[in-house]
């Protein structure tokens, strides 16, 4: 049996494409990474020789990169996932950029990679930013082919890949009321971007269509980390009166909120409801059982690149005539968490 590079990959532990990275010497992967590889690769009998990568006519470099803004959420390495299977395909090799919501290193970023790259996918740090925004446009139309993933920029109508996140938290919330909840409570993500906007929104107007008064005290303001949905589910369980839900508005805060639900002693939904916007494989376990909107990831990363990939078949001059926007839609899924539970 031919040994490939995917048996070497799987034995190595790494992706498909950190090994193709070795062999072809185009991109970085570590030394001691790269040397396990070649050790596997020589243990298995898989000649680097044999490998050759054929960069399309219409590419220069055979790279395209994603920047992310939170290289440790799990939703964004899906959708990564989502990128690097359609990139195979075409024989491209993908690079991945982490801004940490930092609009500077945004910036410096962007200026680095705009004659390395063939395209680019990028998760913006800030839509109220209009110097980003002005130069990502910029680039977009002098450099290299862009497309936005999950948000947009300031005043500027992109080529891009979305979540219908509005619809999403809105039928959580009407969820909850229906099951007879009242007193509901959200953290928020950052609404500087549109995921976040647009859920916040979601909540408002689901109260507002139910005649529920939206009430200051329950809006506890997040940044889609962790820790802020930690400290803040810590001090809505030591200061709430009447509160018997609480959504949260991305997975990375919903582990938060578990994590303080556990160390205080909460429990859902015996002592609280629970819905988190986006779904981890262990929120569907006995021990947890909650309820959220399954965002779908890796279908928006997959959307993404093949925006991208078309774009860069196409002449800079003919690259922005016409805009490809796809938006995808959420699905809500209950576990029971969402329930009211009387004494």
């Amino acid at each position: 049996m031919q040994v490939t590079m995917k048996n070497v990959a799987d034995k190595a532990g790494v992706s498909l494409a950190t090994v193709s990275r070795v062999f072809s010497g185009n991109g970085y992967v570590n030394a001691e990474t790269a040397k396990l590889i070649k050790d596997i690769a020589k243990e298995l009998g898989f000649s680097p020789r044999k490998y050759t990568h054929k960069v399309s006519p219409s590419y220069s470099t055979g790279n395209i990169g994603v920047m992310l803004t939170q290289i440790d959420n799990p939703f964004y390495a899906e959708a990564v996932m989502g990128v690097n299977e359609i990139a195979h395909e075409h024989d491209l090799i993908v690079t991945i950029y982490d801004t940490e919501e930092n609009t500077n290193l945004e910036i410096v970023a962007l200026n680095k990679l705009k004659d390395q790259l063939d395209g680019l996918i990028i998760i913006p740090t800030s839509e109220t930013t209009e110097y980003n925004s002005q130069f990502i446009m910029d680039l977009n139309s002098k450099h290299m082919p862009i497309v936005l993933m999950d948000r947009e920029v300031k005043d500027v109508y992109m080529d891009g890949a979305f979540v219908e996140s509005f619809s999403g938290m809105y039928g959580a919330v009407q969820v909850l009321i229906d099951n007879g909840h009242r007193d509901i409570a959200i953290i928020t993500g950052p609404t500087t971007t549109r995921p976040g906007l647009d859920r916040f929104n979601g909540y408002v107007e689901a109260l507002r269509n139910n005649q529920i008064p939206r009430q200051e005290e329950y809006i506890l303001y997040g940044d889609f980390r962790e820790g802020s949905g930690y400290n803040l589910t810590k001090k809505l369980l030591e200061t709430r009166r009447k509160i018997t839900a609480l959504v949260s508005c991305n997975m990375m805060m919903s582990m938060g909120c578990l994590r303080a639900f556990e160390e205080t002693g909460t429990k859902v939904p015996d002592d609280i409801a629970f819905i988190s916007f986006d779904d981890l494989p262990y929120f569907s376990f006995p021990t947890y059982n909650i309820s959220a909107v399954h965002n779908p990831a890796r279908q928006l990363g997959m959307e993404a690149a093949r925006i991208l990939i078309g774009k860069m078949k196409k002449s800079r001059k003919h690259r922005n005539v016409m805009v490809t926007r796809t938006v995808l839609n959420t699905k809500l899924i209950l576990r029971g968490s969402e329930k009211l539970i009387t004494p």
